[in-house]
């Protein structure tokens, strides 16, 4: 009876079909499960394909094709109470403005820098630093003069390089020499053994962490101005010059642990390792509160360093609903705030895999019109504001996930597009609705992806952080850049401003020099000078 029943069970022809009425009931439970599990396998073969196939070949805009897509559900809006039509449009917002080994040392044979070597005809500019009548401590006889230690840097006027010599004198007293040597203070160097000046320094940083030019690149472009600056030249002096920038970056750090939000995003950063130099997927994070950001770089993207990074911090955290941040959002006086941005993306994702889903992209859509509004005003105005005209528009969101969640589409397909979509508004639903009371946080958490667009871009170009020391380095690069460009100043002016003086400063002077601060004066000096 088995080999029958097996027979039966899969017939060839239709006469194969048995005429027992439980056995059709069950060969067709059986095809109806089977379909389900293709549907699933196809459902999620689809999205790849689908996705894809718009990240190679279409338009990475998440905005909807034509405005009559939303037509279908115009019924649905007014009966809703969702048409808007008659209202006038919401104003729109106003658009705001480690020291090196070698470097410097001189090659006796060749008579060039071991760091580089320029055309012999580049012009030389000689500071010289003289003793002024220093007395000996001892005898206050004048000074003697013992020698002097120079040091040749070279260094980028517009259009063209210079050699730049400092010339530093030495003095002592004849009677008393152990006591009396003296030498007086030269001008600041951010890297003091270095080859090259401030502004060149500063100006590859800003080059490659700003504009995304690899070091090998910057070096094949002074190479046509007969300047040969190697790249392992370039890098030592880049990493000396973010040891020194890691006090800044420290002092940021302190600022935002003091925000009452921050938000957060991170992306992947190859790293060499090893000896064979093999690539390790590392992970760029960013921290900002919208006025200053600080990168860090983790070998892994476990959660344990966003945890590390905010301990301290008591406020509302706003980021997406990865579970990397599951554990800041365990640290005592931590609320978790979510991105509609995300939640959008999900339903966007869908909007081909079932027509009720552009019914929830037009709540969503207009949830974002009301912010526009609300974030024109100041914090009290703005939570009434919120409550008075997003709250509605949450409860009908909230009414529309649950009663989709319930439909045979949905229940069939829990791999479908539309499915997890209305599973992640469900999961992160108490996280998507905390600006409601939190009015100092936005809807969306796209100013960190924005934030980490200058590294992704830059990414391109130069592939990979060269090594962990150099990961670590590039993360207090992209922090002071970007941070200089969230104040809407010119990394290069910061950078040669602060940075040079930066290894004489105290702790509380440098909490002074962060770009929020420095940019916060200059305007402050701009406003009383008019």
């Amino acid at each position: 009876m088995s080999g029958d029943r097996s027979t039966v069970l899969h017939p060839t022809t239709r006469e194969d079909l048995p005429d027992d009425a439980a056995l059709l009931k069950e060969m067709l439970w059986s095809a109806l499960q089977s379909n389900d599990q293709l549907a699933q396998s196809n459902d999620e073969l689809s999205q790849k394909v689908s996705w894809l196939q718009r990240m190679l070949f279409g338009k990475k805009s998440e905005k909807l094709v034509s405005p009559d897509q939303l037509a279908l559900f115009e019924e649905a809006k007014k009966r809703l109470g969702l048409d808007r039509s008659d209202e006038e449009p919401p104003p729109r917002l106003p658009k705001g403005k480690a020291k090196t080994r070698r470097g410097g040392k001189r090659d006796k044979k060749r008579g060039k820098f071991l760091g580089g070597t320029v055309p012999k005809n580049t012009p030389v500019e000689t500071t010289r630093v003289e003793l002024a009548g220093e007395t000996c401590p001892e005898c206050g006889d004048t000074l003697t003069k013992l020698g002097e230690d120079s040091r040749k840097r070279v260094a980028w006027v517009p259009g063209h390089f210079v050699i730049r010599l400092t010339v530093v004198e030495t003095g002592f007293c004849p009677k008393h020499p152990a006591e009396s040597l003296f030498t007086p203070e030269g001008p600041d160097f951010i890297v003091p053994g270095g080859v090259l000046d401030n502004g060149l320094l500063n100006k590859v940083v800003v080059d490659k962490f700003a504009d995304g030019l690899p070091l090998n690149r910057q070096a094949k472009r002074f190479a046509r101005k007969g300047v040969h600056l190697p790249t392992s030249t370039l890098s030592r002096n880049v990493i000396a010059h973010a040891a020194v920038g890691q006090h800044l970056v420290d002092a940021m750090h302190a600022e935002l642990l003091a925000s009452p939000w921050l938000q957060g995003d991170a992306t992947s950063l190859p790293i060499l390792v090893g000896d064979r130099g093999e690539a390790h997927p590392g992970q760029l994070w960013v921290y900002s509160n919208g006025e200053t950001a600080v990168f860090q770089v983790s070998m892994t993207k476990h959660g344990v360093y966003p945890k590390e990074f905010l301990t301290g911090f008591e406020g509302v955290w706003l980021a997406d609903g990865a579970s990397n941040y599951n554990e800041v959002e365990r640290l005592p006086g931590v609320e978790r705030g979510g991105c509609w941005a995300h939640g959008r993306r999900y339903l966007f994702d869908a909007r081909k895999d079932h027509v009720a889903v552009m019914e929830g992209l037009s709540l969503v859509r207009d949830l974002f019109l009301d912010e526009r509004q609300a974030m024109l005003l100041d914090l009290d105005a703005r939570r009434e504001h919120r409550r008075r005209a997003a709250v509605p528009l949450l409860e009908r969101l909230k009414t529309w996930v649950e009663e989709h969640r319930r439909c045979d589409h949905v229940v069939r397909r829990p791999k479908s597009p539309f499915a997890k979509a209305l599973t992640y508004l469900t999961n992160q639903w108490t996280a998507l609705v905390r600006f409601v009371e939190s009015p100092e946080i936005p809807i969306h958490n796209n100013r960190s992806e924005l934030l980490l667009r200058t590294p992704v871009m830059g990414r391109k170009a130069w592939l990979f952080a060269g090594s962990p020391m150099g990961a670590d380095a590039a993360a207090i690069q992209f922090s002071l850049v970007t941070s200089c460009m969230l104040q809407g100043i010119d990394p290069s002016t910061y950078l040669d401003d602060v940075m040079p003086s930066l290894g004489r400063k105290t702790p509380s002077e440098v909490a002074e020099l962060t770009p929020s601060k420095w940019a916060r004066r200059r305007r402050e000096q701009a406003a009383t000078a008019d």
